[in-house]
């Protein structure tokens, strides 16, 4: 089953602003997404705690974040791709997506 992926705007520049290297591993994980949804199958997917979040996660010495809001069963929106550079997702980065999401 395919779901339908929608990239906020924002999230378009910051995705373009990484190196090519960066761009395709975060798209591959946004492709699993949009294949298996919101299931354990997704490597490197995770909730964010307390939140309405999920986080697609590229590990290693890129460490690179997407979050995501699930619009649907079946529709989700990226909200925020960025560098992580602590362990814990900052709350500035939660506020940002809560606010995209809300002007979405």
């Amino acid at each position: 089953m395919s779901n339908t992926i929608v990239v906020h705007n924002e999230a378009k520049k910051e995705l373009n602003n990484l190196d090519l290297s960066q761009r395709n591993k975060i798209v591959k994980q946004i492709s699993y997404l949009c294949e298996f949804g919101l299931s354990r199958d997704i490597p490197n997917n995770r909730k964010v705690t307390g939140t309405k979040f999920w986080e697609l996660r590229v590990l290693g010495k890129d460490n690179l974040r997407a979050i995501y809001a699930s619009l649907s069963p079946s529709s989700y929106i990226i909200l925020s791709v960025f560098h992580k550079k602590t362990q814990k997702t900052s709350i500035q980065e939660i506020k940002l997506s809560t606010s995209r999401l809300n002007s979405y």
